[in-house]
């Protein structure tokens, strides 16, 4: 109990050290001061796990579709921005099939690793829990660190998830230890025709990229981050070997084009994945490259007019919610196969509710996030960014958690392909995951701009 009570007013003398300023020399208090340059530091760490290893988002329990091998490495990355009032914004991507906010008993997940990543950054960096988002990739070529594709009554690997909350922690801190003055500039650009709806269930496609690059004093790059949502599965279900999947491919080519690392945010990509086929002697991999290519060319080819950022504040608004879980496989997994491992309310009629899920917004300068905890469709990314007053805006799936799929009752309701009832209704927690996940979005304050009334 001393030791957290030592953590929080570390982290209060950080904040309160910020005020500081608010001072003259001669004492005067002269009143709240306006943020007038970001601060910003990049570390990168290697998360690709032993041969073995089991990987996640295909297959059924107990299947052992495990790594061979590793095609190109699984990373975890972290940006930390902070203005000259302390104010502070912590990004951590990470190549997982996704990652739970807790696992129960059977070990830490992200709600710890947060907790871990604040104590450790405390004597420098003013941060709560809240200011922090570990967004998953979705690869379905890398870790199952979910628990869905383990033995009947397993949990993911414990090892694994200890280290992933040492090694995620330790490149926060290398993050801050990186801290120095940086511009950030933004943009968004359209990239059509490389994912679709499957089926075409809806005629709602996010086609955008959103794009935050952080250059130094120099104005050499420091790393870009591009916001874009498609499922990440490229290489297909008969991989065996630890990939990035089409996320490598645009590392590469932005690190070509900038010499500079560069980071993926998933978007909203429920029933997302693209309109291509193989042909025989296709290599697979050329593929994978390919789409990455093509992201990070459209990246690229906007890079030259992306805007400098003009206003430095930073924001964040968070709360949780309880969500009951209905008619789906995610329900039949907890109450029938014990897995995943998570904290649960099991109910009288032998169904469940998940107590604790988190959704957020964030503002960086001229641009708005918000944080969905698990895969929602693009209906509700177009929702959110109409909702956003900024002119750059983001929107994050698989964000500190992975609760499923999230459809919007709309787009459910007009779906007469079957494809939204049939799978992702039932890889979820069901009808009630959008609607509590939106409704708990709006009890934030921010929208349409609610949040300049600070």
């Amino acid at each position: 109990m001393r030791e957290r009570a030592g953590r929080w007013l570390r982290v209060l003398l950080v904040a309160t050290a910020s005020m500081i300023a608010l001072s003259c020399d001669d004492g005067a208090v002269v009143g709240p001061r306006t943020a007038s340059r970001f601060r910003m530091g990049y570390a990168e760490t290697d998360i690709t796990p032993p041969v073995g290893t089991i990987l996640g988002a295909y297959g059924v329990p107990g299947e052992g579709r495990v790594t061979t091998g590793t095609h190109d490495p699984l990373m975890g990355q972290a940006a930390l921005f902070v203005n000259d009032l302390g104010d502070a914004f912590l990004i951590v991507s990470v190549d997982l099939a996704g990652y739970m906010w807790d696992f129960g008993d059977w070990g830490p997940g992200i709600k710890v690793l947060r907790e871990s990543i604040v104590a450790a950054l405390a004597p420098t960096v003013a941060l709560l829990p809240e200011h922090i988002v570990i967004a998953s990739s979705h690869s379905h070529a890398s870790t199952d660190l979910m628990g869905f594709s383990q033995e009947i009554g397993e949990g993911p690997n414990k090892d694994l998830l200890a280290a992933h909350i040492q090694k995620l922690t330790a490149v926060a801190v290398a993050a801050a230890a990186n801290l120095d003055d940086t511009r950030l500039f933004f943009g968004s650009t359209d990239l059509v025709g490389l994912s679709a709806r499957d089926k075409d269930c809806s005629p709602v496609l996010d086609n955008s990229v959103a794009i935050l690059q952080a250059r130094d004093a120099k104005g050499k790059v420091v790393v870009t981050i591009a916001n874009y949502a498609k499922h990440p599965t490229i290489a297909g279900e008969a991989n065996r070997l630890a990939s990035a999947d089409y996320i490598w491919g645009y590392r590469q080519e932005m690190k070509a084009a900038t010499g500079a690392p560069a980071m993926f945010l998933q978007g909203f990509e429920a029933a997302v994945h693209g309109k291509y086929s193989y042909e025989d002697g296709d290599d697979m991999w050329d593929r994978v490259y390919e789409i990455g290519h093509d992201l990070a060319h459209a990246v690229i080819d906007v890079q030259g007019s992306l805007a400098p950022a003009t206003e430095f504040d930073i924001q964040h608004r968070a709360t949780t919610y309880s969500c009951p879980g209905v008619d789906s496989f995610m329900v039949d997994a907890f109450t029938l196969l014990d897995m995943p491992k998570r904290y649960v309310t099991l109910t009288d009629d032998g169904g469940m509710v998940v107590n604790e899920i988190e959704i957020s917004w964030h503002k960086l300068g001229p641009a708005e996030f918000v944080a969905f905890p698990g895969e929602p469709s693009p209906e509700y990314s177009v929702m959110s960014k109409q909702k956003m007053v900024s002119p750059w805006k983001f929107a994050l799936a698989l964000a500190n958690d992975e609760t499923g799929y999230m459809v919007e009752p709309q787009s459910l309701a007009n779906d007469t392909t079957g494809q939204l009832a049939g799978y992702e209704l039932k890889m979820g927690l069901g009808t009630p995951a959008g609607p509590k996940a939106w409704e708990a979005l709006s009890s934030l304050g921010w929208f349409d701009g609610g949040w300049k009334a600070k």
